[in-house]
């Protein structure tokens, strides 16, 4: 059945104006630290019948050949694009993997198909077909379609899906992606219908990585993603993805999940294709997926966490090593079950009575509660307090500081030299003077 939308009195009385959407501050990107999001919607297509559709994403090139791309079979499929000046259909049909404006003379299409254009597509097969429609997510500020008098087929003009009550036009259902809907303008002017982006940008404007190409499979289970890369010394990327199903929004700034890390770059450009893992379906199984690139070798704040991640999967400041300010890097809260967000210096999570501090300045596991006493150096003239303390090279430079992560059964081996400092040695710690050591007030 044909998905209509009215501006009849029948209709909504009241159009609803989209809620405020906060945009997140543009990080600096002097070296981008990811890509502009891509993305696909799965669609299935009835046997044998007409099914609305539109394209939710940017496509990378707008001909009918190229957004189908040998994604249908079957005699006749045909694509329907409305004129609603004349009130008539422009047709391109489907014969030897080539779309034509007319197969008796094999006049190829001319056809385009982009965002907020709706349009039908005849299945001439006998069974349900799947298509995909790829590209970039739509990242304009606002969209305006041409509403003429009487019929329009019209898609939503971002990549997400919204509700009725949130769309700036009257409607009586959602506006979902891939979806196409018949609209009736009552009035005999020609009428803009204008939607805000109802997600937001926090990405940059040009410049790479970037993906320039998906491509489905045969099978229709892997997509294949080309990046555009830098070029740049030492350059690696993560490929992260967020799945949408057909009832949910998209929200560009969190939601992200990592696909696969560190890839290595050996030029201009890497294909990477997704066949589904563990915990990721393969495409065939979700409604639709957006993937974001990010350079996996930029970190800013040296935590051992790149920056595209800290943005987008983590949501940790990339310019603080340690964004809660507990005294642990972020890089080393993620890697041993700890919430870098959080203050949680004093927690003990394995139950061996040394807290979650002390087990990094120890370079102990916080998850594991075998505890293995150790030998704390300490050295006046040539320690530093931000060191671990664990071998004469690596020496703290005060006695303090070696009390600071000291554990019952642990030495701490000071080497000769003079210590300015009140120290009150805990029970059971031993300590050992290597040379003269003088403590002076």
């Amino acid at each position: 059945m044909n998905r209509y939308l009215s501006r009849s009195r029948s209709c909504l009385d009241i159009v609803v104006c989209l809620t405020a959407v906060i945009l997140f501050a543009h990080p600096c990107f002097s070296d981008n630290v990811v890509s502009r999001p891509a993305g696909f919607v799965r669609v299935e297509l009835v046997p044998q019948g007409n099914t609305l559709v539109s394209l939710p994403f940017v496509p990378y090139d707008d001909s009918i050949q190229s957004v189908f791309d040998g994604q249908l079979s079957g005699v006749p499929c045909v694509v329907r694009k409305w004129d609603a000046v004349g009130l008539v259909y422009t047709d391109a049909t489907l014969q030897s993997d080539l779309w034509y404006e007319d197969v008796e003379s094999q006049t190829l299409s001319t056809m385009t198909l982009n965002p907020g254009e709706g349009f039908a597509v005849r299945n001439g097969s006998a069974e349900t077909q799947t298509v995909f429609f790829c590209g970039n997510v739509v990242l304009d500020a606002g969209s305006t379609v041409n509403l003429h008098p009487s019929l329009n087929l019209i898609g939503y003009q971002f990549s997400t899906r919204i509700d009725k009550d949130d769309v700036t036009l009257a409607s009586e259902t959602d506006l979902l992606m891939g979806k196409g809907y018949w609209y009736e303008e009552p009035g005999d002017e020609v009428v803009e219908w204008t939607e805000p982006r109802p997600y937001a940008d926090p990405f940059p404007s040009s410049g790479k990585p970037s993906i320039v190409q998906m491509a489905v499979n045969g099978d229709g289970d892997a997509m294949s993603l080309t990046v555009s890369c830098s070029g740049a010394a030492g350059e690696a990327l993560d490929i992260m993805y967020q799945d949408v199903s057909s009832d949910e929004t998209f929200v560009s700034g969190n939601g992200w999940q990592l696909a696969a890390g560190n890839l290595a770059v050996g030029g201009a450009s890497v294909v990477w294709t997704d066949v589904g893992a563990a915990g990721r379906e393969s495409i065939d199984n979700v409604s639709a997926r957006y993937y974001l690139v990010g350079r996996a070798d930029i970190d800013t704040d040296a935590d051992g966490l790149p920056d595209a991640r800290e943005l987008f999967l983590y949501a940790t400041n990339p310019d603080n090593p340690d964004t809660d300010g507990d005294g642990m890097p972020d890089g080393w809260e993620l890697a041993n079950g700890l919430n870098p967000n959080l203050d949680d210096a004093d927690g003990d999570p394995d139950g061996d009575g040394i807290s979650n501090l002390s087990e990094h300045l120890r370079g102990t596991d916080p998850e594991d509660s075998r505890v293995e006493t150790a030998t704390i150096y300490v050295d006046a003239t040539l320690g530093g307090d931000s060191n671990a303390g664990l071998s004469p090279a690596s020496a703290k430079q005060t006695i303090g500081a070696a009390v600071q992560i000291a554990i019952p059964g642990d030495s701490i081996a000071i080497a000769e030299g003079i210590y300015r400092e009140k120290v009150e040695i805990p029970n059971g710690v031993k300590m050992v003077a290597r040379g003269v050591v003088r403590l002076a007030q």
